[in-house]
Order: structure tokens, then sequence, then C-alpha cells
């Protein structure tokens, strides 16, 4: 009987096809947060937050009003998804809703006007004279025959003739500290490569990060305010040929990486990643505990999931499509 040439790995778990920048990310910063996050899909993150039906909100606004629906009709369909989703936060047992000032309908209201009249939005608004918004972009590699998968904001043209790509983000940090993030940024050039591979467009000049600021203030006791200061910029980063080809090599070498990998049952630890600006990582008591374990066998990897659902990790797989 003819042996399957199919490694054990594949056998095992099935790993699919398909990365974005999210997932890059994740294998550049350590090969086991990869396995463990986009493999076994086990995360300790909530699959609903205030920020992050905040940030829904938002972008709904912003994808409405820039294809041509009038400022208030489109704030007040924002102002009704935060208001059912906050509903759903509540409904789920989350007690501490309210205690985020942006779970407040004024905030998202006082935002959206601040961000299309005065903020980012505005900037923006000024400097197209079309737009897409939306895109859902993949792009087939027919060399190694993984996909590379694109949810862009916002791509349109300037008056000046130039193809502008644009990322909305919604952050509760200053937006003094993007600076770092500009100068390493890979996801603009990520997006503006399927844009051009996928032929909907031929060239990208420059992209964006049109940037809403939230901030909670502190008061003199060291309690949070529940109001909440507003701060915006339109941040332009520069896209050459250079950046698109890098963008596919990046691309390219995970993909090889993750195979190699898949080939060696391993995808090893990366300790010097565990130490994360924000804390420890969340991946780093298994990491800990199956640090020399023997991946490539099924009841280890079982006995791994087990162990991470006793310490509250749940199984939430990231798609970039999802409708949200």
């Amino acid at each position: 009987m003819r042996k399957s040439s199919t490694p054990k790995w594949r056998q095992m778990v099935e790993i699919e096809k398909w990365l974005d920048n999210t997932k890059i990310a994740s294998l550049e910063r350590c090969p086991r947060e990869f396995f463990l996050r986009h493999v076994l899909f086990l995360t300790k993150e909530s699959e609903g937050s205030v920020a992050t039906e905040f940030g829904k909100a938002f972008h709904l606004a912003l994808d409405l009003f820039f294809t041509g629906t009038p400022k208030e009709e489109a704030i007040n369909k924002a102002c009704l998804k935060l208001q059912e989703s906050i509903a759903c936060l509540i409904e789920a047992g989350n007690e501490r809703v309210y205690e985020d000032g942006r779970a407040d309908l004024d905030t998202l209201v006082r935002a959206l006007h601040y961000f299309l009249t005065a903020g980012a939005g505005s900037e923006l608004a000024g400097l197209l004279k079309s737009c897409k918004t939306e895109l859902k972009l993949s792009f087939k590699d027919p060399e190694t025959g993984w996909s590379l998968l694109g949810r862009i904001d916002l791509l349109g043209e300037t008056h000046s003739g130039s193809v502008l790509l644009v990322d909305f983000k919604t952050t509760g940090w200053s937006i003094k500290n993007w600076g770092n993030k500009l100068i390493t940024d890979t996801q603009l050039q990520t997006y503006a490569f399927i844009s051009t591979a996928t032929a909907v467009v031929r060239n990208v000049d420059a992209g964006a990060y049109a940037v809403l600021q939230v901030q909670r203030r502190r008061l003199k006791s060291g309690a949070l305010s529940p109001n909440v200061t507003l701060d915006s910029a339109l941040l332009p980063i520069a896209l050459t040929t250079d950046h698109l080809l890098r963008a596919e090599e990046r691309f390219k070498r995970a993909v090889r990486l993750i195979e190699e990998f898949a080939r060696a049952n391993s995808f090893d630890c990366v300790w010097s990643s565990c130490n994360r600006l924000h804390g420890i990582c969340q991946f780093h008591p298994l990491c800990e505990r199956f640090w020399r374990a023997p991946l490539s066998k099924t009841e280890v990897v079982e006995e791994l999931e087990e162990v991470a659902y006793s310490l509250g990790f749940v199984k939430h797989r990231w798609y970039p499509f999802e409708e949200t």
C-alpha cells in the first residue's frame, strides 16, 4: 500500500491557505503565536467590546458618508448600530459597559461631527474627486497557490489625479505616538500590492491613515472621567513600486515559512517576543507549558486545547471579510 505523501501535520491540523496583514504580522512576531491564534483559533480576546463596537459604528458612518449618504443620515444609522451592539454586550453579561465613555451615543455623534467637519474626514473629503469604499480584495498567487486578502476602507482618486488608499482608525492612544507606526507600516503597503495585483487600479500613489482619537480624561483624583477628548489627523505615507515589491516578497516569505514549519511539525516560540508593549503575550502560559511538546501528535494538541479552555481561551477565527 502506497504511503500518503501528505505531511503528518496536514493530516492533523488543516492550515488555511490564505494570509492577510494581521496573520503575517502574527507570524513575524512569533510562529507559535501564529499557530495558536490562526491555526487552532485560540484567543482570550473578547468577541465584543465597547471599543470594537464603537469602531464598527464609526466605519459604517464613514462608508455611508463617502458613498453619498447625507451626513446626518449616516450618523443616525451609525448610532442605531452602536445602540444595538451595546444592548447585545449588556445582554451577554458585560456589566461594565458604561464605564467606557464610548458607550455613550452622544460621544459617537460628537466624534463623527468633529471628524467630518474639522478632522481628518473633512480634509479627506476635500482631497477626493471620487472613491470606492469597503473593498474586499483577494489575490491568489499562481506560484504558491496561497491567497492574500485585504479589506480596504477607501480607495479614491484625488483632484490632482493621484490614487490614494485610506484606512480609518479609531484609537484611545495619542496620535503623537503614530510616528513609529508610519515608519514601519506594512498594512497600507499590503493593501496597495493587492489593489494593483488584482488590477483594481494601475498604481497607488499614496496611502493614509485617517485617525480619530477618543481619549478619556483622567481626573486629579486619578479616576477616569466619563467625558472624552477628541483629536484627529490624516497621516500620509508615500507608496512606491519598491513598497509593493516588498509587500509581495513579505507575503511569499510568510508562505515559505509556514510550509517549512508545517513540514517540521514545529511552530517555535520566540521568547523575546513575549514581553510586549502592553504586557506579556496572552499565549505565554501555553508556550511555557508546551514548549518542548511534540505538536505533531494529535493527543498533545488536544491536551493543549483543553488547558487553553481551562485558562479562559475561546475559539474564534479571524477573517477579514466578516460582515461588520
